[in-house]
């Protein structure tokens, strides 16, 4: 009888101290379970740029395979690639690239949908906040990293880029983990990370789709008219219409709220943006436009931008006329109307090893640009402080004013052969920088090619 009894105090026992380990196994699922789920949720969403040791991260915005990610990666990496979760590497275009930000968009080169990822506002972040950081560090794929937020709105930079008013974490950014997404346990992304020395970092996602629209600048990028505006801060809310435009001829009115386009939902205004990729005179756009109580079906048809006629010159040779100015302007002046303190011919545009240090001065490029094919010129410029850059009495890139380096792009479309160039540059105090890029058909954003500049012979 008593060994009965002990039996049956053994088997409650032994059931007591399952029921504990079960216990303690389950409150430790627990404790990890609150970020294994935001993963899963993210990480449907991440590519590497590259392969290999040198592989960086991106993650994906649209359905239709739009990634962001940083644009220092674009210049580690020559292959053109990136790497899906499962394995596949597929090919991708580059679609927009910023030096200054170190940003780029590009677009994965195929018709299979993607999942994109659940975006955030970083504007709501708070000190303390849990945060996870995905990406490739190492080329170790698909890691993640946790920490809090640190700080906001913080200045740091490393050897890629000054990055203003980021966020700091103490979750891990190592060497290719950058341009990866930075998360809330939410699985939304607060910003897009950075790696700088002894500093893990993100670029705010507020920031980010605050200067994309201008950063992308589809109707100019793509040479058509559209003339429609949404407000970033309130979705679908358009906030413009131009008199005499398309979307005024398709009956549109600010205060509409375009709900879809092209069939696809508008949850972002970033969605109605990146929508306007890749479109061209003649294509027609269909919106579902909600107008108070009223839904309503538009059609737009986008205009057609002609291209600007080349000149007809002789006597061309090599560079371009300079010009130097001296004077102490907050805003571009009227060069014509100064007298020049002397002209030199320039081989490129940039700035000379003899105004290094030098303040309180102007430069003025003049001469003509040779651009191969019909089509669209983008023509990008980077400066500290104002500059600008017009194809003959058409201002293309404004950059003007009193600003720290940064960079701004203008498109026109243009015909094949030489049009007038003027570039135009002042320096008042501070740091210097002056560079220009250009890109069009059959070739991706580069220097301003020496090559394709000229001047008229005396």
């Amino acid at each position: 009888m008593l060994a009965n009894k002990l039996k049956v105090y053994s088997l409650i026992g032994l059931l007591i101290i399952l029921c504990s380990i079960a216990s303690a196994e389950t409150k430790l699922d627990g404790k990890r379970a609150p970020w294994v789920e935001p993963y899963q949720t993210a990480i449907k969403s991440i590519v590497g740029i590259g392969n290999g040791i040198s592989m960086g991260s991106g993650f994906i915005l649209t359905e239709s395979g739009y990634v962001l990610t940083c644009n220092h990666h674009l210049k580690q990496e020559s292959n053109n690639q990136v790497m899906l979760l499962d394995g596949t590497m597929v090919p991708y275009r580059v679609v927009v690239q910023n030096e200054y930000y170190d940003l780029a968009l590009i677009k994965i080169v195929s018709d299979k949908p993607f999942i994109p990822a659940k975006l955030g506002r970083s504007s709501e972040i708070k000190i303390a906040e849990p945060v996870m950081a995905i990406g490739n560090p190492y080329g170790l794929t698909f890691s993640a990293t946790t920490g809090v937020i640190s700080g906001v709105n913080r200045k740091v930079g490393n050897t890629f880029a000054q990055y203003d008013s980021v966020l700091l974490t103490d979750a891990a950014v190592n060497y290719g983990s950058s341009g990866g997404p930075l998360i809330n346990m939410n699985g939304e992304v607060l910003g897009v990370t950075v790696e700088c020395i002894a500093i893990n970092a993100a670029i705010p996602i507020d920031t980010v789709l605050r200067e994309l629209p201008d950063l992308i600048n589809a109707e100019a990028r793509y040479g058509y008219k559209l003339g429609l505006k949404l407000n970033p801060d309130k979705t679908g809310v358009v906030k413009e219409v131009v008199k005499g435009s398309p979307a005024e001829k398709a009956g549109l009115v600010v205060g509409d709220v375009v709900t879809s386009i092209n069939k696809k939902p508008i949850v972002r205004s970033l969605d109605f943006i990146l929508e306007l990729l890749d479109h061209k005179g003649g294509d027609k756009l269909s919106l579902t436009v909600k107008r108070k109580s009223i839904v309503l079906n538009k059609t737009i048809t986008l205009g057609v931008v002609p291209l600007r006629a080349a000149e007809q010159v002789a006597n061309l040779t090599p560079g371009l006329f300079v010009d130097l100015y001296s004077g102490n302007w907050n805003k571009l002046p009227d060069f014509s109307k100064l007298t020049s303190a002397g002209r030199n011919v320039a081989g490129d545009v940039s700035l000379d090893a003899s105004l290094k240090g030098k303040n309180y001065y102007g430069l003025r490029f003049t001469g003509y640009v040779n651009v191969p094919t019909d089509g669209v010129y983008g023509f990008f410029i980077a400066s500290d402080d104002g500059s600008r850059i017009c194809i003959g009495n058409q201002v293309v890139t404004d950059h003007d004013g009193l600003h720290g380096a940064n960079e701004k792009a203008g498109f026109i479309p243009l015909k094949a052969g030489y049009h007038p160039i003027t570039i135009e540059y002042f320096q008042r105090d501070g740091g210097s920088d002056l560079k220009v890029y250009a890109d069009g058909p059959g070739f991706a954003k580069q220097a301003l090619p020496s090559t394709s500049l000229f001047h008229k012979a005396n």
